[in-house]
C-alpha cells in the first residue's frame, strides 16, 4: 500500500517530466519566465492599451466607483471622439485592455450607449431628489400632526 507522501512524489515527478518536454508557453510566445512554481511571472510596467491622448479627456459623470468620460481616441490616424466607461480603481489586467492616462480600466462604449445611460442615470438622479423632498415633506406635516393633537390634548379637547 503505498503513502500519501510516495503519491504526492509521483505527481510532482509526472509534472516535472511533462513541463521539462513541453515548455510553457504563453499567447504563442515562446521562452516564458516563470517563477519557482512554474507559472509566467506576471508582465512588468504598464499593462493595457492606451484610450485616449493625453489631455483630450473629459469626464461627464464622476461617481465614486466610476466615471463618465469622453475623449479622442489615440490610435494614429484616426482621431475621432470615444465615450467610455472608467472604472476606478481597477488597473488593466492584460495587454488588450484600454486603460486611462492614469492607468484606470476603460470600456470603450457607442455614443448612443453613452447617451442612453447618461440619461437614465440623470432621470434616476433627479427621481431621487424628488423623493427626498417629498420625505422631508412628510416628516415636516407628521411633525405638524402631532403638534396639533399635542395641543388638543393639552387644552381638554381630546383623550
Amino acid at each position: 500500500m503505498s503513502t500519501f507522501k510516495s503519491i504526492a512524489d509521483k505527481i510532482k515527478n509526472d509534472i516535472e517530466e511533462r513541463t521539462s518536454e513541453e515548455p510553457i508557453t504563453v499567447a504563442g510566445k515562446g521562452n516564458v519566465e516563470t517563477n519557482k512554481a512554474g507559472f509566467p511571472k506576471p508582465p512588468s510596467g504598464p499593462v493595457g492599451t492606451l484610450v485616449s491622448k493625453v489631455g483630450t479627456e473629459q469626464v461627464t459623470l464622476d461617481a465614486s466607483t466610476f466615471q463618465f468620460m469622453e475623449c479622442i481616441s489615440n490610435a494614429p490616424g484616426r482621431e475621432k471622439p470615444r465615450y467610455t466607461i472608467v472604472e476606478k480603481g481597477k488597473p488593466a489586467r492584460y495587454g488588450n485592455h484600454f486603460v486611462t492616462s492614469d492607468g484606470n480600466r476603460a470600456h470603450v462604449i457607442t455614443r448612443e450607449v453613452y447617451i442612453l445611460l447618461l440619461t437614465v442615470l440623470k432621470n434616476t438622479s433627479q427621481q431621487l431628489k424628488q423623493l427626498n423632498v417629498d420625505i422631508e415633506n412628510a416628516k415636516e406635516q407628521r411633525e405638524l400632526y402631532k403638534l396639533t393633537v399635542d395641543a388638543l390634548r393639552k387644552n381638554g379637547i381630546i383623550d
